[in-house]
């Protein structure tokens, strides 16, 4: 008798995932129907919904929520939430400016800013794995700390003026103009900067999660 109440307990184990991979395709469904149904209405109501102008004018729109939501998703795998990813991104945005500003090469004002949006991630993590403070609370504090910081740091002025280096990887132009000024093929020219980095990061991303040990942990 013993000796069966393993295989029962795994054979429920193996219930459970099932239904909860039913339950996800059920959701990833339902999601996906209604994103076609939005399309379908949207695009019967204009006529310049469905065009290659518009397509690139919401991917880009959508493109650092895209890049943002990959992070959360994988706090809220773990149980967490973090409120500061706004501020961390205007925070480490006003740096690699200000770093510009200031005569650094643009490769190392890009790199301090990512580093920078590191360290508070890291900060943020170890205030709640180690520290066992609430996640809401840290990243809380901490939105209201880089806000602070930042209007102090720019006396509530914008900060621009910016090499085309810079601000290439935020600009319209197709991102293959790096390898090819002649290149004239309207699917690819949709592809800007920040439209590539979060389809490149959502593949990483996507690959973490699905294939690697880490995604299933």
């Amino acid at each position: 008798m013993n000796n069966d109440r393993p295989s029962l307990m795994k054979n429920d184990i193996t219930l459970e995932a099932k239904k909860s991979l039913r339950h996800r395709n059920y959701s990833l469904l339902l999601l996906i129907g209604i994103l076609l149904a939005m399309v379908i209405v949207l695009t019967a109501s204009s006529e310049f919904f469905l065009t290659l102008k518009n397509i690139k004018n919401i991917l880009n729109q959508t493109s650092t929520y895209l890049i943002l939501s990959l992070g959360m998703t994988l706090v809220i795998c773990t149980g967490g939430i973090d409120l500061s990813v706004g501020a961390v991104l205007a925070g480490t945005g006003i740096l690699m400016g200000t770093l510009i500003h200031l005569g650094l090469p643009v490769w190392l004002a890009i790199m301090l800013g990512l580093m920078a949006g590191t360290l508070v991630g890291a900060i943020n993590g170890m205030l709640v794995a180690k520290l066992k403070v609430n996640a809401l609370i840290v990243t809380l504090c901490t939105t209201s700390i880089i806000r602070g910081v930042i209007l102090v740091a720019t006396n509530t002025k914008s900060v621009h003026n910016f090499p085309e280096s810079f601000t290439f990887w935020g600009s319209p132009h197709s991102i293959f103009s790096l390898f090819s000024s002649s290149l004239d093929v309207p699917v690819l020219n949709i592809i800007n900067p920040p439209i590539a980095i979060s389809l490149l990061l959502t593949l990483i991303f996507g690959i973490l999660l699905s294939r690697c040990r880490l995604g299933h942990y």
